[in-house]
């Protein structure tokens, strides 16, 4: 990113501003369940299964599918975290 954004700052928001503007027209953005945009296609995030409605095979398809992507940059995300890679100035 361009610049550091402190806590009130929604991930969507900065995604929106910083990301989608330099990303490539090929390339897509892996969202959890929460960001449910219709007006980016480029955003792919489960479909969520509402009360009395059950997912097609199709729809739980696309969910797998986006879960075995997502889990790796979570993973990735929280070994970030225990080893607190951004909390300390890099030595060179």
């Amino acid at each position: 990113m361009s610049r550091a954004y402190r806590g009130g700052f929604a991930d969507i928001n900065i995604t929106r501003a910083e990301l989608l503007p330099k990303a490539l027209p090929n390339e897509y953005f892996l969202m959890d369940a929460g960001y449910q945009d219709q007006n980016e296609p480029r955003f792919l995030s489960p479909v969520k299964q509402y009360e009395g409605q059950p997912l097609t095979q199709i729809q739980k398809d696309h969910n797998m599918t986006i879960h075995k992507k997502r889990v790796i940059v979570e993973r990735v995300n929280g070994r970030v975290k225990v080893f607190e890679c951004f909390k300390k100035p890099m030595e060179t």
